[in-house]
């Protein structure tokens, strides 16, 4: 089991800086991107896109005016993201692959249970989070990056 997205692991993060282009566009991460997703404003994804860290873009992203419908659009933007990351890297691809069969989950303390799984203190010390006590995460995230493995390890042995 992965159970954070830190260390040997941060590949895995959507912090993780590697590029995705799409279109005229590039994203200097996958949190670039997903942030930029989250609204229609051209002038607001192109500061989200510019934003020097994927920490800024986030933060960017829950100023922004979002989308209708975001909620039930979030998962498959997502998705469509952790794929274009990976098809567009052969490194990483094949790094995702390396990973099977084990169990990611994107383990955090910040209290994220709806893309991964709050169970440790701040900055990941030994004792598990208080707050999120007894709350299992749907760790989204871990589930897409699974998906998105089997896919390529499927896509890779029908094309050997």
């Amino acid at each position: 089991m992965i159970d954070q997205f830190r260390g040997p692991h941060d590949w895995l993060s959507n912090f993780f800086q590697r590029e995705i282009k799409i279109g005229v566009y590039t994203f200097p991460s996958a949190e670039h991107m997903f942030a930029a997703a989250k609204t229609a404003d051209m002038e607001w994804q192109q500061t989200i896109i510019q934003a020097a860290t994927p920490a800024e873009a986030k933060k960017l992203g829950r100023q922004c005016p979002i989308v209708p419908n975001w909620d039930a659009t979030r998962v498959h933007v997502m998705a469509y993201i952790l794929f274009q990351k990976f098809y567009q890297h052969a490194d990483l691809r094949q790094q995702l692959i390396n990973t099977s069969p084990q169990y990611l989950e994107e383990g955090n303390w910040w209290h994220d249970n709806f893309w991964g799984n709050c169970k440790f203190t701040y900055n990941f010390q030994a004792t598990p989070c208080t707050r999120c006590a007894g709350i299992t995460g749907k760790n989204k995230l871990g589930w897409l990056l699974m998906a998105t493995r089997d896919y390529f390890i499927t896509f890779s042995s029908i094309n050997a």
